[in-house]
């Protein structure tokens, strides 16, 4: 819940502060996950030519199969037209409370934190 809610904070404020970024939310919303089928959210967010959509979820019935590298939730940030900044993100299980990372090169999971989702949206908004 954390990403979806900071990411609907982030707009909110921005909105507040003159932007006119339109949100659509779908859920429940399927999709592809490697190879599995996601069950969870997808919010999109629009602003001009711009979207940037967030989907998270996770595999619910084992015909649904396995969630990547143990992960408990799984998600993806696409920017639409620029996918070099596209991230596939895993919610993995850590001794205090479970933290989302980002597939990084050469198979190096970096943890993706408030600030690496701010990086985004300030790529969103040019």
């Amino acid at each position: 819940r954390w990403l979806l809610d900071s990411a609907t904070e982030i707009v909110s404020i921005a909105n507040r502060n003159g932007a006119s970024i339109t949100m659509e939310n779908e859920n429940p919303h399927q999709f592809t996950f490697g190879n599995a089928n996601l069950v969870g959210s997808r919010l999109s967010f629009r602003l001009g030519v711009r979207c940037l959509t967030i989907e998270a979820g996770w595999t619910r019935t084992p015909n649904d199969g396995f969630m990547p590298g143990g992960a408990l939730a799984a998600a993806r940030i696409s920017h639409f037209g620029m996918s070099k900044h596209n991230v596939e993100l895993l919610l993995i299980r850590s001794e205090d409370a479970p933290k989302w990372f980002a597939s990084g090169t050469n198979g190096k999971r970096d943890f993706f934190d408030a600030e690496s989702l701010h990086r985004h949206f300030r790529v969103f908004l040019g």
